[in-house]
C-alpha cells in the first residue's frame, strides 16, 4: 500500500505532538493552529512555513525543537537516517523527501 508523503508527514506530526507534549493536548494544539493560522490538520503539508512559524511563535526555542523531532519521525517512515539532514528547516526536508520518492500521490505545496 502506498501512502502519500503527505499523510506520513501528519502523521508525523500527530505522533510527535502526542509524546512531546502529551495525547490530551494534541486536540488543544490543532484548535490553536486552526485558530491562531487558519490551518487544518491535514493542511500542515502545503503549509509547513506557517506551520513553522506557529511552532515558534507558540513554543520559543522549544518550537525548533519539535520541528526536528517531526523530522525525526517523518525519517524514520520513509527510512532514512536523519543525522545527515537535521539542520535543514521541515519545509525544505519535506521538498527534498518529495524530490527523491518521486512520488505521484503526494500534495504539491504551494508557496
Amino acid at each position: 500500500m502506498t501512502v502519500p508523503l503527505s499523510d506520513l508527514l501528519v502523521q508525523s506530526v500527530d505522533e510527535v505532538v502526542a509524546d512531546v507534549l502529551g495525547h490530551g493536548v494534541r486536540t488543544a494544539f490543532y484548535e490553536s493552529l486552526q485558530r491562531q493560522r487558519g490551518l487544518s490538520r491535514e493542511a500542515v503539508p502545503r503549509h509547513l512555513d506557517e506551520f513553522q512559524q506557529f511552532l515558534n511563535e507558540t513554543f520559543g526555542k522549544g518550537g525548533e525543537t519539535l520541528a526536528r523531532c517531526i523530522m525525526k519521525r517523518f525519517s524514520e517512515k520513509l527510512g532514512w537516517s536523519f543525522g545527515d539532514m537535521q539542520h535543514q528547516d521541515l519545509s525544505d526536508y519535506f521538498t527534498l523527501a518529495r524530490r527523491v520518492t518521486k512520488s505521484t500521490n503526494e500534495i504539491i505545496m504551494t508557496a
